[in-house]
């Protein structure tokens, strides 16, 4: 796959070239393999997000080193890669509640995901999704 074809939300991951810096950072400068880097940890946790991902074991599946991967992360998303495994398990959890799996109800599904802490949980869905877990449940109850 050419690097220039990977697209996120609509933004291309390579949008910048080694060496000419980031929007708002122009002094950052980001090499071509830190962007593929991160598009295969992207990917890798895409592929696999119910595994127990390290920093380490996402940066081994990228080829880079865990710090490398994290800078990566945070110059190119604005986030960690632990993050963007959160990111991916809630899509997930949203996926199990709309559909109406897991069991349904949203403690086995957060639970499916890796969220064990329910309170915390609940405030990261309700951040990411603008509503709370029970309400994306309910509407899929109507709708069935």
């Amino acid at each position: 796959m050419q690097a220039s074809s990977i697209t996120h939300a609509g933004d291309s991951y390579l949008g910048q070239a080694a060496g000419t810096g980031l929007p708002g950072h122009p002094s950052w400068t980001v090499s071509p393999s830190l962007v593929t880097g991160v598009a295969r940890a992207e990917f890798y946790i895409r592929a696999n997000p119910g595994a127990p991902h390290t920093t380490e074991t996402l940066a081994r599946a990228a080829g880079l080193s865990a710090r490398s991967l994290s800078r990566g992360f945070q110059q190119l998303r604005g986030y960690s890669p632990m993050a963007a495994l959160r990111h991916a398990r809630l899509e997930r959890v949203r996926l199990d509640l709309q559909k109406g799996t897991a069991g349904g109800t949203v403690t086995e599904a957060a639970v499916r995901w890796g969220f064990l802490h329910l309170g915390r949980f609940s405030n990261l869905y309700a951040s990411r999704f603008g509503e709370l877990p029970s309400v994306t449940r309910r509407r899929a109850e109507e709708v069935v």
